[in-house]
């Protein structure tokens, strides 16, 4: 089973959906999960994959990002999906929400597919640089001890968030998660996932080229330099990761690669790279 995710990025998500189709039609995914997109435009992007199915939040619960009429919300598109289910999580903004179905998976059973978007930070690579954020990933200090407010209120809504999303997978059935989470590799919430279990499947399997989703060189990329007063000198501005797939064990990760860097005179398809996994799942399930 080969799974895309991706965040589309909002704003002018329709003008640049070629460029994200063809990066993804190049890869041949079974299933994608997409973040701040909208039905429409997941409807569209699943019609040019051929992949049938779409799971999005009722329109009737989806709120448009402040100041605008643009919805922002995950989706699941595969050729086939069962047991849909939305969840809002609390904090976070609209765009924070956990799109679940369940998939085909070996022998007759179901692998449970979630896609997700988790509270942002904003400058967020500075999760790599804060002296706090890094010592409370390493359990010197709790999270609360965070000096910077607005980077010590992200890690807590995200925690929240990760009780919820995490109550929805059980021990007993294969799941996948993935999505735009907001943190870093060995973070406090990547370090409070594994803890609970999940296996990121970054880190197991092999890994062509680098594992940053976010990278300077994107002109999409909204910061700058003056974001991050404290780069080390010389160092014009950060590359960091903020997707991730996460899985049950069930199965095992064999390649995960990023795509979307364009071919030269043609778009970004987004301000993310998207993040590719190659699973094996396990023909008989616990």
């Amino acid at each position: 089973m080969r799974v895309v995710t991706w965040n589309a990025l909002w704003r002018d998500r329709d003008r640049r959906l070629d460029a994200l189709c063809r990066c993804l039609a190049a890869v041949r995914p079974d299933v994608v999960l997409l973040q701040e997109t909208s039905p429409d435009h997941a409807a569209a992007v699943a019609q040019r994959l051929d992949l049938a199915a779409t799971a999005v939040p009722p329109r009737d619960r989806i709120k448009p990002m402040p100041g605008t009429d643009t919805i922002s919300v995950p989706a699941i598109l595969a050729r086939r999906l069962d047991r849909k289910k939305s969840i809002k999580l609390t904090g976070g903004g609209p765009a924070c929400w956990l799109i679940t179905a369940a998939v085909p998976g070996p022998d007759g059973g179901a692998v449970r597919i979630g896609s997700v978007h988790l509270a942002a930070t904003c400058a967020a690579g500075r999760m790599t640089l804060d002296p706090d954020y890094l010592a409370a990933a390493r359990g010197e200090l709790g999270h609360e001890a965070i000096r910077e407010p607005g980077l010590r209120e992200s890690v807590a809504t995200r925690l929240q968030q990760l009780a919820t999303v995490r109550a929805e997978f059980t021990e007993q059935q294969p799941w996948l998660l993935a999505g735009d989470c907001n943190f870093v590799p060995a973070g406090i919430e990547h370090r409070h996932l594994l803890r609970s279990g999940a296996v990121d499947a970054w880190e197991e399997g092999p890994r062509p080229g680098s594992r940053c989703t976010i990278v300077a060189a994107n002109p999409l990329v909204a910061e700058t330099a003056a974001d991050y007063p404290d780069l080390p000198p010389g160092l014009p501005m950060l590359d960091y990761t903020l997707d991730f797939q996460f899985h049950s064990g069930h199965g095992a990760a064999l390649a995960g690669w990023t795509i979307g860097v364009p071919a030269p005179g043609q778009d970004w398809p987004s301000d993310h790279l998207g993040l590719a996994v190659d699973y094996a799942w396990r023909p008989r399930l616990r």
